[in-house]
């Protein structure tokens, strides 16, 4: 079952006989309802074109190489569309018009406490079924250089660079609106067939790689690099970040007291937003990827090896409440929010904002021994030894999925209430 706007009598109607008297009793707080979507579908479609070249030249071994992609992004989604209810407790007070011990008057304590849904508002029809088809469009270009250089008999240099960019996305048919200070605004700017969002890139596109590889005696090798890559901002990342008014608005009406249909007489306008948006400045998500490692081979069919392994994860998305208490700062310089402090935005209930706002920490030390197969047996041993902490878990890949919540909790101060080490890390492993 759930709840939809023309259904919504029927539905909860029949929610609640399946409810026993005994199960009534001792329910404190109820919320009912579908978050998630159905129907669902996503159609998409990628042309790409690719395209490389080798060369090699004395010391020189030289590749080269085009990337050029076209997204189309299609997708039915009705997330959020069909309604979720929370209402006071006991549950057994809304069906008989009771009053706990703690509530002043049935005014305040009986019905239905907030329905947030996500729907259209139209001045003919008050709430009207969302629009849930968006059809977006992306276009990436890239290409990418690079050159092993043979130095020395014993040394070999890697060197080379990449530069990719992705267009913001396109809403094919002009449905596209988005808060431009979440922090200020109480409208949607429509946007029309303008992007959803802006792509800011501090690295002008570019993301250099460096290795190398020395041996300074036959039994011992040396080896090293440094990479930067940056993730592309596709439609995974934003997909849930759709609704704009006026074709949907995800909005909190609170304090519904009708039985037994708790939208009669209510006024969509007056709804509070509760928006899921995309951050309009989009900061591009980018890792810094670096290694040294040593191998030494001892007698005919050793082999040890040890290296470091580094990774540095910036601007990684994650999802932030902006609707948070205003910051205010104590006699000694620390930041601190109060308790009944407005909000930050008294036009906003809350917010589901996808930002890059997460950082990532990764370091390990890499120890294997290896016996190379002879006389009939092979094997080999190894221990890591790692460290992960980080802000954000990411929206996608970058910095090797280094977070520890997808949500951030602290808006004012993230770097420190939500650093912490991952919940899927393995400090210390041996195989």
């Amino acid at each position: 079952m759930q709840i939809s706007f023309r259904g919504w009598r029927r539905s909860l109607q029949s929610f609640l006989e399946c409810l026993g008297a005994a199960v009534l009793e001792f329910l404190e707080l109820v919320a009912w309802g579908l978050r998630w979507p159905e129907p669902l579908k996503f159609v998409t479609n990628t042309f790409s074109y690719l395209d490389s070249v080798s060369i090699t030249k004395g010391r020189h071994s030289l590749d080269l190489g085009v990337d050029i992609g076209r997204y189309q992004e299609n997708m039915l989604r009705t997330t959020w569309t069909h309604g979720q209810a929370d209402w006071f407790s006991p549950l057994k007070n809304f069906l008989t018009a009771g009053q706990p011990g703690y509530c002043t008057g049935a005014a305040n304590c009986r019905g239905i406490s907030s329905l947030i849904a996500t729907h259209a508002l139209t001045a003919a029809n008050g709430y009207a079924l969302a629009d849930p088809y968006r059809g977006y469009r992306q276009t990436l270009t890239a290409w990418y250089v690079q050159d092993n250089i043979e130095l020395l008999p014993n040394l070999t240099l890697n060197l080379g660079v990449r530069w990719g960019k992705i267009t913001p996305p396109v809403e094919v048919n002009g449905k596209t609106a988005n808060l431009m200070d979440i922090l200020r605004d109480s409208n949607y700017e429509q946007l029309g067939k303008e992007p959803l969002f802006q792509i800011r890139d501090i690295l002008g596109g570019f993301m250099p790689r460096f290795g190398f590889a020395y041996s300074p005696d036959t039994r011992t090798s040396v080896r090293g690099g440094f990479g930067l890559f940056k993730e592309d901002p596709l439609f995974y990342q934003f997909s849930v970040a759709v609704f704009h008014p006026p074709w949907a608005n995800r909005v909190q009406l609170r304090d519904l007291k009708t039985w037994p249909n708790p939208l009669a007489g209510t006024d969509p306008s007056k709804g509070i937003y509760s928006p899921t948006i995309i951050n309009y400045d989009y900061k591009y998500p980018y890792a810094m990827q670096w290694n040294f490692g040593i191998e030494r081979q001892f007698g005919e069919n050793w082999v040890a090896r040890a290296s470091y392994i580094g990774t540095r994860g910036v601007n990684l998305g994650s999802v932030v409440n902006h609707v948070q208490p205003a910051l205010s700062i104590d006699a000694n310089g620390v930041p601190f929010t109060q308790r009944g402090a407005p909000s930050i935005n008294p036009a906003l209930n809350d917010t589901r904002t996808f930002a890059n706002i997460g950082n990532s920490w990764y370091n390990a030390l890499q120890l294997r021994i290896q016996k190379r197969f002879s006389k009939g047996l092979e094997f080999s041993a190894s221990h890591t030894w790692s460290k992960n902490i980080s802000q954000a878990a990411g929206l996608g890949v970058t910095g090797g999925e280094g977070g520890n919540a997808f949500q951030v909790s602290n808006l004012w101060d993230d770097n420190h209430f939500d650093r912490g080490g991952r919940t899927r890390t393995s400090p210390k492993t041996s195989i």
